[in-house]
């Protein structure tokens, strides 16, 4: 994470930190079977905020 603290430094970096693990508040470890990395679902600022492929109300939802 060291990595990305200082991204966030120089960068505008999403999700905000508080929302990075949102994941764990929906889920146990153990019940994890696959997990989706590099991927990039967002074109634009603010969607991003821990879930892959979600958006908080009232931002509106990426083009499929």
């Amino acid at each position: 994470m060291s990595f990305v603290d200082g991204e966030r430094k120089l960068n505008t970096v999403y999700p905000p930190p508080q929302h990075v693990f949102t994941w764990t508040q929906m889920c146990d470890i153990q019940d994890v079977k696959v997990v989706v990395l590099g991927q990039d679902p967002y074109h634009g600022p603010n969607q991003a905020h821990g879930l892959c492929f979600s958006v908080q109300r009232p931002i509106p939802p990426p083009p499929r």
